[in-house]
């Protein structure tokens, strides 16, 4: 009996561990976690371009939601603030658990330190550590819609690519050294094309000297050109000639006699003797 009663004991003992140790696991926070693709915790953008953080979140359970946090304080306030419109709160379904995000922390103006951080529908949360943001001054000049035109147009022929300002050949006399670079007959060159296309007799190179602009052809496209805030993706092309032919849609490098670097996009050409527009990216002085 004695040996039954233990027996008795150790089997009640047993359904009360079992029952405690279901209970405690279906309690068990579900682990959250978070990873940036990103390998160090410092990045640089130029001044107003946004900063885009990748990386991956995973849950046991259910994602709930994405959050970027910034730093701030302002007369001793908060520490720090979530970027508006910056987080994820929607997911391909109900039940996803992983997923991998693009954050972006928008407009930036000056440093800032950021914090992803990953939250579960249990309200379980992950955070990676403080990302700072550096902000770098664009070392370019953009100059946008500059009208030019050849022979048959109102437009000046002339270009200073320094000011991103169009001149005519009347204007040439008090102005022609500032010049770098001239159009007409669907050509860019680095003198007067009207007078020798139409007064080669009179040209010889003395009415308007010689710029000392070269040109090349390059790879980039007009729609890559407008995201361009810096000289990264020119600085190391050098001009070849010093008359190069365009047509709409070009990207052209160019160099002044000074060294000074830039990309002159052609907007719009009317016809090769016609109106032409033109956006410039120009590196500072």
């Amino acid at each position: 009996m004695k040996n039954l009663k233990q027996l008795s004991i150790l089997a009640a003992l047993f359904m009360i561990c079992f029952y405690c140790s279901c209970k405690k696991n279906n309690n068990i926070e579900l682990p959250v976690s978070l990873n940036l693709d990103n390998k160090t915790t410092k990045d640089s953008v130029f001044m107003g371009n946004n900063c885009i953080i990748n990386g991956v979140a995973s849950a046991a359970g259910e994602l709930k939601m994405i959050q970027i946090f910034q730093s701030f304080t302002w007369l001793g306030g908060v520490s720090e603030v979530e970027v508006a419109g910056a987080g994820i709160f929607k997911f391909p379904s109900d039940t996803t658990k992983t997923y991998r995000f693009a954050l972006s922390v928008p407009n930036l103006m000056s440093t800032k330190n950021v914090r992803i951080q990953v939250t579960d529908k249990n309200g379980n949360s992950a955070s990676s550590s403080v990302y700072t943001i550096t902000v770098r001054q664009s070392n370019i000049i953009s100059y946008l819609n500059v009208p030019m035109g050849g022979w048959n147009s109102n437009y000046g022929s002339a270009l200073d690519a320094d000011t991103g300002t169009p001149y005519g050949s009347s204007q040439l006399g008090t102005v022609g050294s500032i010049v770098d670079i001239f159009f007409d007959n669907s050509e860019l060159a680095s003198h007067d094309l009207d007078a020798v296309d139409f007064y080669p007799e009179d040209y010889s190179g003395a009415r308007f000297p010689e710029t000392g602009t070269t040109f090349a052809t390059t790879t980039i496209s007009s729609s890559d050109f407008d995201g361009i805030t810096n000289d990264e993706l020119f600085s190391s092309m050098q001009g070849t000639v010093s008359v190069i032919q365009i047509k709409q849609g070009d990207v052209i490098f160019f160099q002044t006699n000074i060294g000074r670097k830039g990309l002159l996009r052609v907007k719009s050409l009317t016809d090769p003797l016609g109106d032409l527009i033109v956006d410039l990216k120009v590196q500072k002085l």
